[in-house]
């Protein structure tokens, strides 16, 4: 049995982007018969956290069934049209073309010096996670619901607060320090923050909400090197006096290690699937979904950093961390952009 809070806090357990090449999930419902069942489980409902856009999948139906409208309809009515946002939405099924304009987004290879633009093709069941397209000051707008007295007939304060509370057993390794109902929290900042980043093919969207200080911070980008505009961003609200940090790599800081015995193997998450080797001379290399292969650099506690095009945008640093069965001691799996893949 999954939860609701479950779906929420991405601690389901719920595999990452089943189908979601399908172009025959033409609806949620259709979506959730074929692909949310015990096959797809990447560890029990309520032991861990591994981000999962299905889980939004199985929200939104929830929606459909409580509101009786589509999905869409009961997220404009509901929510975008009382706090002044005209909806948009990224090729959703049975939604009218947008009224107001959407930026394309672009991937940039950094290695070649090229730039191609991207479009958005997401299946229609995967709308509740990927199709609703707003603006920075959009995204304000939504945050502000959070500071000070915000929208009670939208948000009661309670559900507010609720969606900002770390759940137990959610913990969003690489990602932020816990997880709500909802949101992100951060909590190794000046002041305590909560939030949400979107990445997408060419595009990404970062907001940050301080309901003790009253700041909401947002910035969209049409482009895969969204993340560095990002962490450029904040650092200059920083220097401005804005009571927030640059994301933090979360590795040991100490040197480096060798690396750990029995990690090679092969791991998936839904439709995820990630190679790791070992070189002649002990080195350990990543690939997934079959891209080039990219050393690890270890630290303590089975953490290592990487930089791949591939799995983050150009440039950046990731951390990904190897886990180890309590009981055995065998490592089973790995924490990689927040998700678990499990040794296969």
């Amino acid at each position: 049995m999954i939860s609701l809070r479950q779906l929420l806090s991405h601690t389901s357990g719920l595999a990452e982007s089943s189908g979601m090449e399908e172009k025959s999930s033409s609806s949620l419902r259709h979506y959730i018969i074929e692909h949310v069942c015990g096959r797809n489980l990447v560890q029990p409902p309520g032991t861990g956290f591994s981000y999962s856009n299905p889980g939004y999948i199985v929200a939104g139906r929830l929606i459909e069934s409580v509101t009786g409208m589509s999905w869409s309809e009961a997220v404009e009515s509901i929510l975008l049209r009382p706090l002044g946002i005209e909806p948009a939405y990224v090729n959703p099924h049975g939604t009218i073309p947008p009224r107001r304009q959407i930026a394309t987004g672009h991937s940039v290879n950094t290695a070649v010096d090229r730039i191609r633009p991207v479009r958005q093709e997401p299946v229609p069941a995967f709308a509740p996670a990927s199709a609703l397209a707003v603006s920075a000051v959009d995204l304000v707008k939504l945050g502000l619901i959070h500071v000070g007295p915000g929208k009670p007939e939208v948000l009661p304060a309670a559900y507010a607060r609720q969606m900002r509370q770390a759940i137990p057993r959610a913990d969003p390794f690489g990602l932020a320090d816990g997880w709500g109902q909802g949101l992100a929290v951060y909590w190794h900042q000046p002041a305590e923050w909560a939030g949400h980043d979107g990445n997408a093919n060419g595009a990404s969207c970062y907001v940050r909400i301080n309901p003790a200080d009253g700041w909401v911070v947002a910035l969209t980008s049409n482009s895969n090197t969204g993340a560095g505009l990002w962490r450029d961003f904040q650092a200059e609200l920083a220097r401005a006096g804005v009571p927030i940090d640059l994301p933090r790599i979360p590795t040991s800081g100490g040197p480096p290690v060798t690396p750990p015995h029995g990690c090679v193997g092969l791991y998936a998450n839904g439709d995820i699937q990630c190679t790791v080797k070992a070189d002649s001379d002990g080195a350990v290399y990543l690939s997934a979904n079959g891209e080039k292969f990219v050393r690890l650099t270890f630290y303590e506690n089975l953490t290592f950093t990487l930089s791949a095009p591939d799995l983050t945008s150009p440039g950046q640093v990731s951390t990904a961390r190897f886990v180890r069965d309590p009981a055995t001691g065998k490592i089973y799996g790995i924490h990689i952009s927040g998700r678990l893949a499990r040794r296969r």
